[in-house]
């Protein structure tokens, strides 16, 4: 990236936004054999990135990164670096998602969306890497029934590996999240909570609700998601929102593949994201 156009683009703007692009797709992977995501351009960034990282700080005091890939990467160095004010998962989002990512950084749009897997620190922190294209006809989960997030909140140490959370997602605004009630009437677990946009502009909150089977004698992740839902909050709007969530949604499966709800004393977490806790106990009775 040529300094002179860098000093020429900062004659109108103290605002750069920094794209970076991973290609995958149907019929397109990323050739992992070898694991060369462990090597720069892949999973990291590249030494050419890095060095155009650097440049772009040098130049501009306002930074926001554009991430146009399709599935996990390095964004450790999004996170730790405070020079960087926001940034954009765009994904793979087609032909129009040039123009959606556009309003979005223009603020004609409040994003609302919410991390579908979490982003980890390193490559290796995902467990299913080591053994990741050892075949091309199927992959070993050794993580068992850890997968995904269940892993990072569950297995002891996993969580310290976390950069982004499952789950998480911000906006132009902000919001705050109050447990109301908690009751179980034999057949459903009834929460009620109160969510409020702080924030000075519209925006969407999703309220997730996660829960844990503490006296288990199944081996069980310490959260799983049972229910959410996306609530619409104009600035110092705040709703009540209701979940009716059936009992047998809180069963287990055994190592013989049986159903099994166990009664005993749950815990539900009412979150923005994975890592989160508001919530309160309650019991399942035979």
């Amino acid at each position: 990236l040529p300094d002179a156009l860098c000093e020429s683009v900062r004659e109108y703007t103290d605002t750069a936004v920094i794209s970076i692009s991973r290609f995958s797709g149907e019929g397109w992977d990323r050739d992992l054999k070898g694991h060369p995501m462990y090597e720069e351009g892949d999973f990291y960034l590249s030494h050419a990135e890095r060095a155009m990282v650097e440049q772009v700080k040098k130049h501009f005091p306002k930074i926001v990164v554009v991430m146009n890939v399709g599935g996990m990467v390095d964004v450790g160095w999004i996170r730790e670096n405070p020079r960087i004010e926001g940034a954009l998962l765009g994904w793979q989002a087609g032909m129009e998602g040039g123009l959606a990512m556009a309003d979005i950084l223009c603020g004609d749009v409040n994003p609302s969306g919410k991390l579908t897997d979490t982003f980890a620190k390193r490559l290796e922190d995902y467990p299913s890497t080591a053994g990741f294209h050892e075949s091309e006809d199927y992959v070993d989960y050794t993580e068992d029934i850890y997968v995904g997030y269940r892993y990072f909140e569950t297995i002891p140490g996993a969580a310290e590996k976390v950069v982004y959370p499952f789950g998480f997602g911000l906006s132009y605004t902000t919001f705050d999240i109050k447990t109301d009630s908690v009751t179980n009437d034999g057949k459903n677990i009834t929460v009620k909570a109160t969510v409020k946009n702080t924030g000075d502009v519209a925006g969407k909150e999703v309220v997730q609700v996660y829960f844990c089977d503490m006296v288990s004698s199944l081996e069980t992740p310490d959260k799983l998601l049972c229910d959410f839902e996306k609530v619409a909050l104009k600035a110092g709007e705040e709703k009540t929102v209701s979940f009716s969530i059936p009992t047998e949604r809180f069963e287990m499966v055994d190592r013989k593949l049986n159903r099994v709800l166990e009664p005993g004393d749950f815990r539900l977490y009412i979150c923005p994201n994975s890592d989160g806790w508001n919530g309160a106990d309650f019991k399942v009775v035979e």
